[in-house]
């Protein structure tokens, strides 16, 4: 069985940037929102090509078997898409 959900850990804003290889500084008192908007204007089209879901999204995670974790920002949680390592 696929685990779509590939860790354990909440992550922050910063500690997924970092994860993520976001080149763009990032602070934890970011939103989603500004998040997202550092990852569409990363050189990067790998990050540019990462989603991000509310948390009632997950049986179309499971589906489609995109692999995420939880990012804890201070007014909403998110999943976010990760890279998949060839």
């Amino acid at each position: 069985m696929f685990n779509v959900v590939v860790s354990d850990k909440a992550y922050s804003p910063v500690e997924y940037a970092k994860e993520i290889g976001l080149k763009a500084e990032v602070t934890n008192s970011i939103t989603s929102n500004e998040l997202r908007e550092l990852m569409d204007n990363e050189s990067d089209n790998l990050l540019r090509n990462l989603w991000d879901y509310p948390l009632s999204e997950i049986d179309h995670l499971i589906e489609n078997k995109q692999p995420v974790v939880l990012v804890i920002f201070e007014d909403e949680v998110r999943w976010f898409e990760i890279p998949l390592e060839n």
